[in-house]
């Protein structure tokens, strides 16, 4: 890149009007957010553009998506938050200014919103604004009679790049890309009430778009979207893991979000507003009441919601502390086990340590991982060093259990099986549901226990989520090992109970 200095330009007899533009021109070739900016302005000169933090959160990713940080972006924000301006549109006629041969794939479950963003994009770098302030040396591709090839959505720049334009169940034989933007690649209608929609809008994404790379090494993948379903795209993308994740919900909670570029969230407390002024609680108390909670919370929040039927309320929770903590009258701890696979799409096993004391149950500890048959043998004699004071090691008779069971009373006393008869998994958590809602089944404070030498995140990034949106949760491992130790020790009770400790680990 050629950089002019002031005193050539003043020089070359340049007003002042025109030194700011060439400034500026060169700015936006290097800063992604102002080139946002100004694209927005060109494309709609009679509009404000209403700009806050957030989105110059969204272009320090996707600038980091071009200069090769970040390979892989996940981006959650509310609607009507100039995503498909961002993404669909600005990236990449910012990309072609100095990188023309740079191909595109952009997919969308609506096929109107892809070719109208396609129209745009088009329409911006053919425009005034991006001719006069950039001069690309490049143009858009002609055929025979001057006819440009984005009758279906698809054109080329003179330098080889392109853009394609697809719907989520489009074929995509001969189609590839070096970066691929997934922009609302599932509508609300098909989250909600269609499972095999939801289902293949995530088979189609992984198996029939994202292959479609030049080179998977260098390839960029970006999905922008609202949570609508823990198993839409960004959920199952965001489990797997290897992606960077832009999470930006309209009313901050209790966890924070980092990527690779730090903390990137301006926001310090939970209830804050991401936008007070074009998203004020007003606003997003009406939009609940349209939407109902269950759209409200992944639209807007970022938590995709059960449906109704859901068992457990988020409020219903209690929480210790270090400080609060009380004598635990005895201690068990309750397995869930697996049939031993380990592979990606295999249950996880999850062994949780809970205490009593009076009515109360507390939940001190918990280990979720992808274990083989031995290596869960391993994880329960390591759960009985770390926490001496067990009294009893309750394993559900099904998958592995058994055999784990038996395998461990040859070493350890205490080894007790529960068998859940016909009761289904709904059915033995809703048994429990009057222990929550009575306030008697406490939580570790994710932020508070840390001083405990150890790390709660885990209940705050995976428990908590699977438990307040049973049965419709992605998993229900951790459920299974909560409701067995609940009614067990409502049921059953310790086989032996020597003395009162003090269980914090």
């Amino acid at each position: 890149m050629v950089s002019l200095q002031v005193s050539d330009l003043i020089l070359a007899g340049m007003t002042a009007a025109q030194l700011r533009e060439r400034v500026d021109a060169q700015i936006m070739r290097r800063r992604f957010e102002p080139f946002a900016r100004a694209a927005f302005h060109a494309r709609h000169p009679t509009k404000q553009l209403k700009w806050a933090w957030h989105h110059g959160a969204i272009c320090e990713h996707l600038e980091a998506c071009k200069l090769g940080q970040i390979r892989r972006l996940i981006i959650n924000v509310p609607p009507r938050n100039l995503k498909s301006h961002l993404t669909s549109v600005a990236l990449p006629a910012w990309w072609w200014i100095d990188k023309p041969e740079t191909q595109f794939l952009a997919i969308s479950a609506d096929e109107k919103i892809v070719f109208r963003d396609a129209d745009a994009l088009r329409d911006l770098c053919a425009g005034q604004w991006y001719q006069e302030a950039f001069t690309p040396a490049w143009s858009f591709q002609q055929e025979g009679g001057g006819r440009r090839q984005d009758a279906k959505g698809y054109y080329r720049t003179s330098a080889g790049g392109h853009r394609i334009s697809m719907s989520i169940g489009t074929k995509t034989q001969g189609v590839d890309a070096d970066v691929v933007i997934f922009d609302d690649p599932l509508d609300a209608e098909s989250a909600y009430n269609d499972k095999a929609a939801l289902r293949d809008h995530v088979i189609h994404a992984r198996q029939k778009f994202m292959p479609r790379l030049n080179d998977p090494e260098t390839g960029v993948i970006i999905v922008i979207m609202q949570r609508l379903h823990e198993l839409d795209l960004a959920g199952v993308l965001i489990e797997e893991g290897g992606w960077e994740h832009l999470c930006l919900p309209a009313e901050m909670g209790p966890e924070r979000h980092y990527t690779i570029l730090g903390d990137y969230d301006h926001r310090k407390e939970p209830g804050e507003l991401l936008d007070p002024v074009r998203m004020s609680r007003e606003f997003l108390a009406a939009a609940e009441r349209s939407l109902g909670p269950r759209g409200f919370a992944g639209q807007y929040l970022q938590r995709p919601a059960a449906a109704k039927g859901a068992l457990i309320h988020k409020a219903w929770p209690q929480y210790w502390t270090p400080d609060t903590l009380p004598p635990m009258d005895y201690v068990i701890s309750s397995w869930d086990l697996t049939t031993g696979s380990k592979t990606t799409d295999a249950d996880y096993t999850v062994g949780q340590v809970w205490g009593a004391c009076g009515i109360n149950r507390y939940l001190l500890d918990q280990i979720r991982a992808k274990l083989s048959t031995g290596e869960m043998v391993d994880a329960v004699l390591a759960c009985l060093s770390r926490w001496p004071a067990i009294r009893a090691t309750v394993i559900e008779e099904k998958a592995a259990g058994p055999d784990v069971a038996d395998t461990l009373r040859e070493h350890v006393p205490g080894i007790e099986t529960y068998d859940p008869q016909d009761k289904s998994k709904e059915q033995r958590l809703a048994a429990t549901v009057l222990m929550w809602r009575d306030g008697t089944v406490f939580l570790p404070d994710p932020f508070a226990c840390s001083s405990m030498d150890a790390d709660f995140s885990w209940v705050r990034d995976d428990y908590l989520p699977e438990l307040i949106t049973f049965p419709s949760s992605a998993h229900d491992d951790q459920v299974d090992a909560t409701s067995q130790a609940l009614l067990w020790m409502r049921e059953t009770g310790p086989v032996d109970v020597r003395e009162s400790v003090r269980a914090i680990g």
